[in-house]
């Protein structure tokens, strides 16, 4: 008996439990409490029955029958509590996935309507997380967009709920570093719906574990943005529930996603088409406005060559509105030739970019013509079609006769800079004079000029040059001041301008000369230099000429250099002559200087005028130049000028010379120098005086040089006057033999003489005979 209540105490306790567990399956709290308490208060009476039974204190006597229904009834009781206990968990699971349901459609429903109305990317995704949270009841949610950096990092755009900083402080990446492989980056990196059932466990959460758990995150799912095949961000969603997502919810969510994805997408088309009809429609209104406002003239054509679009600026250059050019042919613009070339052009440039119809003579409305330059081009419709041709006109008229004017000027320059040239570069009047006539016909494009040359001795104006007639007849004709139009010129002392010159043929003495060349006018200048009269400068044309202040300006030049270029030659003249005139004194006083000392010593006459010649000879086998052979001369005659303050008692001594005789001797080099050195243009020839008793090997006075540290004039007349001092008698001694005297000069080669001018001596002394420099 104590078994059987044992064991229906055991399964009554058993089902009490089992009904305590069912009020948190159920929610039913005060039912399932109440039938709790009557199985706990049956087994309560039962353990007193079974206390009784084992102490043996029970009242009355204890029944089989009704112990084994009771045991039995407490079976069947707690199988039925374990039976009905699945059932309400299904149900409850069944309601909760019902509330989960309504809950995500609910969110669905209020997104889409949200995606329907709002046009704003921003606002819409921060208006749909709002929504997940508040109808979804989740405990946060936020949208991040990829970012192509280095990083492959993931930007918050919106969020909403219980964020507390979490975006903040975690760095959450799309690549497959670890930073990327939690839900976001997995959802943006394979475009697939990523779910955490568990922060708390869930291996790839570990970096954001922490955080994600203090903020009461317990599972969360990411779903992929999607916009032109490719994943652009991801929509992340977090729940304080562990597992809070099903299967039907993650469908819906997904859903959801792919609605925001579909919503982002269109809003930012409509975005890029907005902005495109607003760029189309600036483009289209500042197209306006430059066409309007441009410059320059902007003509449309159709393919048949008739103007339908004129802008302002065409008005202003052709003096046409646009009302009497719309439908108009390219003719009334372009005349004859250019008109059938701008048609040929315009097509043929069609089917390239275009092309520039440039410099190109067009006529305004006043018949004027213009130079402009045709930018033209073709039109092309999206299909690739030729629909129009479009022309932009620049108004170059100023600018070409500006390039005109700049290109005349600059061969003006020129001309200007070749007679500056020649006559820096020639001292012949009749070069220089050819050369500015020759420039004047070609620059200034006239047909004749002729230049006269006034002498004021003669009084008479003579012919110097002229180019353009053809007649030369006159050219030997001398004109008095008064006669012709370039006697009215020298009189009058300013430009006479002759427009038609048949008006005066009857007064001019010389007309008939130029008739054959049908001169019509004539321009004469007078040439002034320094205030006098130097000639006059002639132009003839058979046309009017010119006139205009730029050409007679360049006129007034080119006679400006002639009036140079004559007095140039005048003054050359003059200076030539009196550069003879100082040089023959020049040498007249140092042939004086030499006789002079000849005069002190008549035993050595003749001999300063031998040895120059002979010198000057040697010298020319050097290929000197000619002002090198004058100052060696010069040196030469005067290579004794220092014995000048010798006493006659050395000069004329019959014996050799004491030795202190021998030191006065030896000065006269240092003498030379001393008395021709002040004299600056003697110095040049002092080589000689000072240097010719240098030697060879150095042992020579006055300052021991050696080699070709002697100047090569002072080695040259080494020789010659060594050689007609032997040559020649003196008081001390009778001359040597000639031969004796070579063979001397041969064997001082290297030691008194410089060998090469030995060398070069020697034959010359084998032809003296056909020479009288070399007798004596």
């Amino acid at each position: 008996m104590s078994i059987i209540l044992i064991v229906s105490i055991l399964i009554q306790l058993f089902a009490a439990f089992y009904s305590l567990r069912l009020i948190k399956i159920t929610g039913k709290v005060k039912s399932w409490l109440a039938i709790s308490i009557a199985i706990i208060l049956m087994t309560i009476r039962r353990s007193v029955t079974l206390y009784g039974y084992i102490t043996g204190n029970l009242i009355s006597s204890l029944d089989w029958v009704e112990e084994i229904v009771a045991l039995l009834t407490s079976f069947l009781m707690a199988i039925g509590i374990v039976w009905i206990a699945p059932i309400f968990r299904s149900i409850k699971l069944t309601n909760k996935a019902l509330i989960r349901s309504n809950r995500a459609l609910k969110t669905l429903s209020a997104c889409n309507q949200i995606i329907i109305h709002e046009n704003n990317e921003s606002i819409l995704m921060k208006r749909i997380c709002r929504v997940i949270v508040e109808l979804g009841q989740y405990r946060m949610a936020w949208v991040g967009f990829a970012v192509d950096d280095v990083e492959k990092s993931v930007l918050p755009v919106a969020d909403f709920g219980f964020v507390d900083g979490y975006l903040d402080q975690t760095k959450i990446t799309w690549d497959e570093s670890e930073t990327g492989m939690g839900p976001t980056g997995m959802a943006i990196r394979t475009g697939q719906t990523c779910i955490v059932r568990d922060v708390q466990s869930d291996p790839n959460y570990h970096p954001w574990r922490k955080n994600a758990l203090n903020r009461g995150y317990r599972s969360t799912i990411a779903s992929p943005l999607r916009g032109n095949n490719h994943v652009f961000g991801a929509l992340n969603i977090y729940s304080n529930e562990k597992d809070a997502f099903d299967e039907n919810e993650v469908k819906l969510l997904t859903e959801l996603t792919n609605d925001l994805s579909y919503a982002i997408n269109a809003i930012r088309i409509k975005e890029q088409r907005n902005q495109s009809e607003q760029q189309l429609f600036e483009s289209q209104q500042r197209l306006v406005q430059l066409v309007e406002r441009s410059p320059l003239g902007i003509v449309e054509w159709s393919t048949d060559l008739e103007i339908e679009a004129w802008n302002p600026a065409a008005e202003m250059i052709f003096g046409y509105s646009k009302e009497e050019m719309i439908g108009k042919h390219s003719d009334q613009l372009l005349p004859g030739t250019s008109n059938f070339k701008f048609d040929n052009n315009l097509y043929e440039g069609s089917s390239d970019k275009g092309f520039i119809f440039d410099a190109t003579e067009s006529h305004t409305k006043n018949n004027e013509i213009i130079i402009c330059n045709w930018y033209n081009f073709p039109l092309i419709d999206k299909e690739g079609q030729l629909y129009r041709f479009a022309s932009i006109i620049e108004d170059v008229t100023d600018q070409t006769n500006a390039e005109v004017m700049r290109e005349n000027q600059l061969q003006r320059l020129n001309a200007l800079r070749h007679i500056d040239m020649s006559i820096l570069g020639s001292f012949d009047l009749n070069i220089v004079l050819n050369t500015i006539v020759e420039e004047c016909i070609d620059k200034l494009q006239v047909d004749a000029i002729s230049i006269y040359k006034y002498d004021p001795l003669q009084n008479v104006l003579e012919y110097k040059c002229s180019s353009g007639f053809k007649s030369t007849d006159w050219q030997d004709i001398q004109l008095k001041p008064g006669e012709g139009l370039a006697g009215k010129v020298i009189v009058e002392r300013k430009m006479v301008l002759i427009s038609d010159l048949s008006e005066i043929k009857e007064k001019i003495s010389r007309f008939s000369i130029f008739m054959p060349d049908k001169f019509n006018s004539y321009i004469g200048i007078p040439l002034i230099s320094k205030g006098e009269i130097k000639g006059v400068f002639e132009v003839f044309n058979k046309t009017k000429i010119s006139g205009q202040e730029a050409w007679l300006d360049f006129l007034h030049m080119l006679t400006g250099q002639a009036a140079i270029a004559i007095d140039n030659a005048e003054q050359y003249e003059k200076l030539q002559i009196s550069n003879m005139d100082l040089a023959s004194a020049y040498d007249k006083t140092i042939e004086g200087w030499s006789k002079t000392l000849e005069l002190r010593d008549q035993v050595t006459e003749g001999h300063a005028v031998r040895v120059t010649e002979i010198t000057l000879r040697l010298a020319e086998t050097f290929e000197l130049r000619k002002d090198e052979l004058v100052h060696i001369r010069r040196g030469a005659l005067l290579h004794d000028i220092g014995k000048i303050i010798l006493p006659d008692s050395i000069l004329h001594k019959p014996g050799p010379l004491s030795e202190e005789e021998w030191i006065l001797m030896k000065q006269h080099p240092q003498i030379a120098y001393k008395l021709l050195s002040p004299i600056k243009y003697l110095r040049p020839a002092l080589n000689i005086p000072y240097m010719h008793h240098e030697k060879w090997d150095g042992s020579g006075y006055p300052n021991g040089l050696k080699g070709d540290q002697i100047p090569l004039e002072a080695r040259i007349f080494a020789v010659v006057d060594v050689w007609d001092a032997l040559s020649s008698d003196r008081p001390y001694r009778k001359a040597w033999h000639p031969k004796k005297v070579t063979e001397y000069i041969k064997e001082q080669a290297g030691k008194h003489f410089d060998p090469d001018v030995v060398m070069r001596f020697l034959p010359m002394l084998e032809e003296k005979k056909n020479h009288s420099v070399f007798m004596h």
